[in-house]
C-alpha cells in the first residue's frame, strides 16, 4: 500500500503562503488529480472554487496550527504505516491501494473510492480535532481513534479490490470509476450490510477500541440499538432486499455524533452489520482476507441464517 500524506504539503507549502490559492491548484490539487477529482466529484460537499474562494474563512492560522500540533509528520507517518502493515497482512492485501492522509472536511472522517479501476482510501484529519475551536464540520473526533477509521476504509478495500467476488467489485471494475451513479439500484442492502459489518468488526478486534468508539456512535446510541436490537432486525427484514440509494442512506448515513431515539437511528446499519458478522466469526475459523471477499452467494447463505437467528432472539 502507498501512503500519500499531502495534509503535510497543505500545511507547510500552500496555507502558510500569501499565494496559496495558486500553490493549492499547483502544489496540492494537480500532484493528486486522479484521487482529488474523483473526491470533490462524488464525495465532497463543496468544490474546489469555493475552497479557493472561503480559503482564510475555512482554514484560520489556529487550525493549521492544531493540525500541525496534533499530526507531526513523522509520528503521523509511523501510525499510519503500522496500521498499513497489519492491517494489509490481516486481510492478505497485495494490490497497491494508494492511503491518502489529507485535509479534507467536506466529507465523512474516512472514505473509500474507486479511481483507474482500483480503490483508493481517503482520511481527512480536520475531523479528528476535538478542540472547543475545531473546524465548524469537523466531527470532532480524537486523534487516537484515526486508526481506527484506517482499519475500517482498509476492510472497504479489499472488498472492492483484486480478488474480491463482491458486487461492489463488480459494479466498480465495470464503471471504472467510483460514483453513486455505478452503484445505484446495482448493490443489495444485505451487500450494505455485509461490507459495513466486515470493516467495523475489522477494526473492533485490530485495535481493541471500545464498539461504540468503532461504531462512529455515542455510548448511549449503542446502548439504545442493544436495547433494541430485535426491533431493528425486524425493520430491516423489510427492507433487505431493496437495492436503492435510499434505502442505504436510511441505514448507513447521517452523523456519527447525532442521536435521536427513534427505530432506525441513523447509521444503526452499522450496528447491525457488526452483529451479523461477529455470529458469523463465532460459528467460523474464516480469517479476515476470507471474510471480506466473499461472493454475495456465499454472505447470502451465511447470512440468512444468522439473521433468522438474531431476529427471532
Amino acid at each position: 500500500m502507498s501512503l500519500h500524506l499531502i495534509y503535510w504539503t497543505f500545511l507547510k507549502e500552500v496555507a502558510c503562503f500569501p499565494d496559496r490559492r495558486e500553490r493549492y491548484i499547483s502544489l496540492y490539487y494537480k500532484p493528486n488529480k486522479p484521487f482529488l477529482r474523483n473526491y470533490f466529484r462524488f464525495w465532497a460537499r463543496i468544490k474546489v472554487a469555493e475552497i479557493l474562494a472561503k480559503f482564510d474563512e475555512l482554514y484560520p492560522p489556529d487550525l493549521l496550527d492544531s493540525l500541525e500540533n496534533l499530526f507531526p509528520l513523522e509520528k503521523t507517518r509511523k501510525i499510519c504505516g503500522d496500521v498499513l502493515s497489519q492491517g494489509s497482512h490481516e486481510l492478505g492485501l497485495e494490490e497497491d491501494i494508494d492511503v491518502y492522509v489529507m485535509v479534507g472536511v467536506y466529507t465523512s472522517n474516512a472514505f473509500t473510492t474507486f479511481v483507474a479501476g482500483r480503490p483508493m482510501v481517503g482520511i481527512g484529519l480536520e475531523h479528528f480535532d476535538h478542540r472547543p475551536n475545531k473546524h465548524p464540520w469537523s466531527l470532532g473526533d480524537k486523534p487516537e481513534n484515526l486508526p481506527i477509521w484506517l482499519y475500517h476504509e482498509m476492510a472497504h478495500a479489499a472488498r472492492w479490490g483484486q480478488g474480491s467476488f463482491s458486487p461492489l467489485r463488480k459494479a466498480l471494475e465495470e464503471a471504472g470509476e467510483f460514483s453513486w451513479e455505478a452503484i445505484s439500484r446495482r448493490i443489495p442492502l444485505l451487500e450494505w450490510l455485509w461490507s459495513e459489518g466486515v470493516a467495523v468488526a475489522f477494526s473492533y478486534y485490530m485495535t481493541g477500541s471500545p464498539l461504540h468508539n468503532c461504531l462512529g456512535f455515542c455510548e448511549e446510541k449503542l446502548a439504545f440499538c442493544q436495547e433494541n436490537e430485535e426491533k431493528l432486525w425486524q425493520e430491516f427484514f423489510k427492507d433487505k432486499d431493496r437495492t436503492d440509494l435510499e434505502a442505504y442512506f436510511k441505514w448507513f448515513s447521517g452523523s456519527e455524533l447525532t442521536f435521536e431515539r427513534k427505530i432506525p437511528p441513523e447509521r444503526a446499519g452499522y450496528y447491525l452489520g457488526f452483529r451479523a458478522v461477529e455470529s458469523v466469526i463465532s460459528r467460523s475459523e474464516a480469517r479476515w482476507a476470507e471474510l471480506s471477499r466473499l461472493s454475495f452467494e456465499k454472505v447470502l447463505a451465511g447470512l440468512n441464517k444468522v439473521l433468522s437467528m438474531l431476529v427471532h432472539m
